[in-house]
């Protein structure tokens, strides 16, 4: 897996968090401090955060980083748009390989809704 890959995957995960509330409003995020409870190198996260900032979606002080005003509607934008551009391609591969159709792909989804 390529840096740019995992610098991503953090990203899509704090956003996770953000979206699902598990990340409130003045919770303080610490680059050092996610890399050690991840496992991920603090470099990969310094990017991440990085990036997050660029979008809106934290905020920063004191090389401290918290979530911005509007950090769940930025946070469901970007995955949005991440899922739909990227992450859908590679499922679709999937599916052509292994000959999933339209159909199958439905009723799964439906299922799945089913247990929610």
């Amino acid at each position: 897996m390529n840096q740019e890959a995992l610098y991503q995957k953090v990203m899509n995960h704090i956003c996770d968090k953000i979206i699902k509330k598990d990340l409130v409003e003045n919770t303080v995020l610490n680059e050092k401090d996610y890399a050690f409870e991840n496992g991920v190198s603090k470099h990969i996260v310094a990017k991440a955060f990085n990036e997050l900032l660029n979008l809106n979606i934290l905020a920063n002080k004191n090389e401290e980083y918290f979530m911005s005003k509007n950090a769940i509607e930025l946070a469901i934008y970007f995955r949005k748009e991440r899922i739909l551009g990227h992450e859908f391609e590679h499922i679709f591969e999937v599916m052509k390989l292994v000959n999933i159709t339209r159909e199958e792909f439905f009723t799964a989804y439906q299922t799945y809704l089913a247990k929610k």
